[in-house]
């Protein structure tokens, strides 16, 4: 397809149009040029061997929907859905994602997935123990584990690393993990302790990348949800399940455009 093309390879003088007949993707038809592009998207996330995952809320039609992003270094994904669950990821990706490590926050519906490891979003990490660094200023728990956090990514960022170095963390993030810490609220000790059992859940999936160098420590998910974050700041809404996800797919290929330094108008125009 000539539309998909002009994703990765600029050529706005010799744009052709596309060979299906256009379906406006208003009236939600399927197959429309758009959803083409945007399924291609989704074939590459498919091969990929490192892939990032996020979700954040949005108002469609007045109520409450996700809009879902997966995302490579060559292409963005967006999509909208009502839910929040394996059920909307079933949807994306019926087979799941088998030779792809998945970078993502700790929603449990991105680890029911089939993939073929996960890293956590260190990022998403690092704001959650700045939360109870403030909230339990008298302990110094909070402190010690952004502390290793920290170190983990500076180690990756300034030396070869290692399974050996992968292994070493995670002995003294155990440490941490064990050490018995009380708190006087009662409240603030239920909520400590769930977090720090969420942790220990995670393990494995929280310095991977000190021992593969193609996973980030950080999702650049969170940074692709940003223009529809203030679309929604703007606007509010969108007014049905179809322009929402029209606007979607629009800028799936607009920001996969970009990250080949192409043009953004060639691609659309190659739609119409």
């Amino acid at each position: 397809m000539r539309g998909t093309r002009t994703l990765f390879s600029d050529t706005p003088d010799t744009v052709e149009v596309c060979p299906m007949p256009h379906v406006c993707p208003i009236c939600g038809e399927p197959l429309s040029p758009a959803e083409l592009e945007v399924a291609e998207c989704r074939k590459v996330i498919e091969q990929s061997d490192v892939a990032g995952g996020d979700e954040t809320g949005m108002h469609v039609g007045g109520r409450n929907h996700w809009m879902w992003t997966f995302q490579t270094a060559a292409v963005t994904y967006l999509a909208a859905y009502e839910g929040r669950g394996k059920a909307e990821i079933d949807d994306m990706f019926p087979g799941g994602l088998p030779r792809t490590i998945l970078v993502t926050d700790r929603l449990k519906a991105y680890f029911n997935m089939n993939v073929k490891n996960h890293q956590i979003c260190l990022a998403h990490l690092l704001r959650n123990t700045t939360f109870f660094e403030e909230l339990l200023p008298e302990s110094d728990w909070p402190k010690r584990m952004l502390a290793l956090l920290r170190e983990s990514i500076h180690r990756r960022k300034t030396q070869e690393t290692d399974v050996g170095d992968e292994e070493k963390f995670k002995r003294r993030f155990d440490e941490l993990i064990d050490e018995s810490v009380s708190i006087d609220n009662e409240e603030y000790q239920k909520l400590f302790d769930t977090f720090r059992k969420g942790l220990a859940a995670h393990r494995e999936h929280i310095f991977l990348f000190l021992s593969h160098h193609a996973v980030p420590y950080d999702n650049i998910c969170e940074r692709g949800i940003r223009k529809v974050k203030i679309k929604m700041k703007n606007s509010g809404t969108f007014r049905s399940d179809a322009r929402a996800n029209a606007f979607l797919d629009l800028l799936s290929i607009v920001e996969t455009t970009k990250k080949h330094n192409n043009s953004p108008y060639a691609a659309i125009r190659a739609l119409f």
